[in-house]
């Protein structure tokens, strides 16, 4: 009950214990209090009597929840909403952390960039020091007798004056003789390119401070030893042959080579050292051509340079083994077209020589 209801009642109590009797105000009053009372007391009762239908209604109520949230939809848009709130929730965190990433992203590529740039610059480097690399324009070898021109006649018949008169076998051994001479001279021309140009640049770029994991005895050993043997060979043995012809236009004579070849393990003692290392040299630079830039770069310009003769590493690497081992079919081939026996026997004793 109100503050406004409970003031009217002491004041009707005080004026009908006073009065004795009831004004038609007084009267007014009780009645409106009386049926305020009424319908309060109507409205509380059904609360009180009808509590078993309210407790029945709840648990109604309870039991149509229970079956809401245990159906299969509702569990699903449950689901759902938790999905598309976690979703929700990673799309903000990655947001965060855009910034972030695309910073370490820049910071790589910056540090990626610069790397490659310094890169640049060292190759340039390396390809201005080999561009500005200088040599003879010439690299056949001249000794000291070969002062004029070329070195070497173009055939055998532009020394031997009865050549035309000649019979068919000893044509051959004269051709054989000269494949010989030919063929020394052609490999120690060879290897000045090697040790002129091939090897003369990596030792430039050394200096200038590129490739100083490459040294010339990882690609070619002791190969300028090789190169003087066989120039003294040459100085010793070959070109004397070759005097002797050219002085009196007479063939060729083999015996000339007989003092060379006994003394050829005294005379080619190079030859086991490279050949012991030969395999090594050859990994060695497989190995540094798949992964090292610079001296794949190296090796392209020594191979289409002008005065490298069209030659490979590889076949560089491979000319001295080659060479120890073409001598014993060089000799055959004069043997086979010999018959002057004494001539013969000296020659089966060159080629029973083990050249390696």
């Amino acid at each position: 009950m109100d503050s406004a209801k409970s003031s009217l009642i002491p004041n009707a109590q005080h004026v009908n214990n006073g009065g004795g009797s009831e004004s038609p105000m007084e009267e007014t009053v009780l009645q409106t209090v009386d049926g305020e009372r009424q319908r309060e007391t109507e409205t509380r009762e059904p609360d009180v009597v009808d509590g078993k239908a309210a407790d029945l209604n709840i648990h109604h109520k309870r039991a149509e929840d229970k079956h809401k949230y245990s159906t299969i939809g509702y569990q699903r848009r449950t689901k759902q909403k938790v999905a598309n709130d976690f979703g929700t929730l990673s799309k903000g965190t990655s947001a965060g952390a855009k910034p972030r990433t695309a910073l370490k992203q820049v910071l790589f590529s910056q540090g990626v960039s610069d790397k490659a740039s310094e890169e640049r610059s060292q190759l340039d480097g390396l390809k201005q020091v080999l561009e500005a690399f200088s040599l003879s324009e010439d690299l056949r070898w001249r000794w000291n007798e070969e002062s004029q021109g070329t070195t070497l006649e173009t055939s055998w018949t532009d020394i031997v004056q009865s050549h035309s008169t000649m019979s068919k076998m000893q044509r051959h051994q004269q051709e054989a003789l000269w494949e010989f001479v030919y063929t020394e001279l052609t490999f120690i021309n060879k290897l000045l390119i090697i040790k002129d140009l091939v090897i003369a640049a990596l030792v430039q770029l050394h200096q200038k401070g590129f490739l100083q994991e490459v040294t010339p005895e990882q690609l070619f050993s002791n190969l300028p030893s090789i190169l003087e043997e066989h120039q003294q060979f040459w100085q010793e043995v070959v070109y004397p042959m070759l005097q002797e012809a050219r002085k009196t236009g007479k063939p060729f004579d083999p015996m000339r080579l007989d003092p060379g070849c006994l003394q050829f393990h005294k005379r080619f003692s190079s030859y086991h050292e490279y050949c012991l290392k030969e395999e090594d040299n050859l990994e060695f630079s497989r190995r540094q051509m798949e992964n090292n830039l610079h001296f794949s770069t190296y090796v392209q310009w020594v191979e289409n340079h002008p005065q490298g003769d069209r030659m490979r590493l590889g076949d560089m690497q491979a000319k001295p083994h080659q060479r120890i081992t073409k001598y014993p079919l060089l000799l055959k081939a004069v043997l086979k077209h010999t018959q002057d026996p004494p001539v013969e026997h000296t020659l089966r004793g060159m080629v029973r020589i083990r050249y390696l």
